[in-house]
């Protein structure tokens, strides 16, 4: 009898996943449909906007992802059953959106939400917004815990592109008060590599850096006397950003990365 019963829920359980997978790949149609109809991509964020309200309205597994499991009122009603079926349900409706799509919906429901969720207050919502941007996810616990793809931070005003947890791909970074371009630049596996460009508030071109990897044997002396042997290297070509002349260029030495400060290494050229 307790066989039967265990068979019996077990059969219940799959059930009820092939139908949230399904579901999930018919609305992710839906969702697709609704975009190019409201005029994606040159409308992308008005598209997304009224895309996720009727979403929201059509699904009860996206809404629950998206209002009901963060309501404190909602959530205590919700079991671990529905909660497993609703991931499963985005899992598979994020895997057949577009990486532009999913982009696009991803600002808009950051936009739409409180700002203690932009400042990681809520983890749960942003380990949410990583599955939406997310191009390669996998069942694992570690994995889900593993940035993916586009990453906003620092209230939209910087990106990154992980792979596996760490920083590969493009990086910007935008003036807050325009929302102009102030750097960009590239990593690989967490470290800065390739050009990189700095632009003033008026899109001047003031540097190119062009990193030269490990720093081994090369020191400098600190402010305090104290000898140091930062980790990278670079070259740097410091422009004015008004007339575009060259003024200066010489090797650098810096921690982290290029955008936290540097040393001068050797002597420079000056124009």
């Amino acid at each position: 009898m307790r066989l039967l019963i265990i068979l019996a829920f077990i059969l219940t359980l799959l059930q009820f996943s092939c139908t949230s997978q399904m579901d999930a790949k018919r609305d992710a149609e839906v969702y697709c449909n609704c975009m190019e109809k409201n005029g994606f991509p040159d409308r992308r964020i008005y598209a997304a906007t009224i895309c996720h309200a009727e979403m929201l309205k059509r699904s009860r597994f996206y809404r629950v992802f998206f209002i009901d499991k963060r309501d404190e009122e909602l959530s205590k009603n919700l079991a671990k059953s529905t909660l497993d079926s609703v991931q499963l349900y985005m899992r598979t409706f994020v895997r057949n959106i577009p990486i532009s799509m999913r982009e696009s919906a991803a600002e808009v429901i950051m936009s739409t939400m409180d700002m203690n969720l932009r400042t990681g207050k809520d983890i749960h919502f942003l380990m949410d917004q990583e599955m939406l941007l997310d191009t390669n996810f996998s069942e694992s616990k570690d994995s889900v815990k593993m940035k993916n793809g586009l990453i906003y931070q620092d209230d939209w005003l910087t990106e990154y592109y992980y792979k596996n947890g760490k920083k590969n791909g493009v990086f910007k970074n935008y003036f807050k008060r325009n929302r102009r371009l102030h750097v960009l630049g590239f990593y690989k596996d967490d470290a800065p590599v390739g050009t990189w460009y700095f632009f003033n508030q008026d899109g001047g071109l003031y540097l190119i850096e062009d990193i030269k990897g490990l720093n081994k044997n090369k020191e400098v002396r600190r402010s305090d006397g104290v000898m140091v042997k930062p980790p990278f290297m670079s070259y740097r070509k410091e422009y004015d950003p008004k007339t575009g002349e060259i003024k200066r260029e010489g090797l650098a030495l810096f921690y982290k990365n290029v955008e936290d400060g540097f040393y001068r290494y050797g002597s420079w050229k000056k124009y």
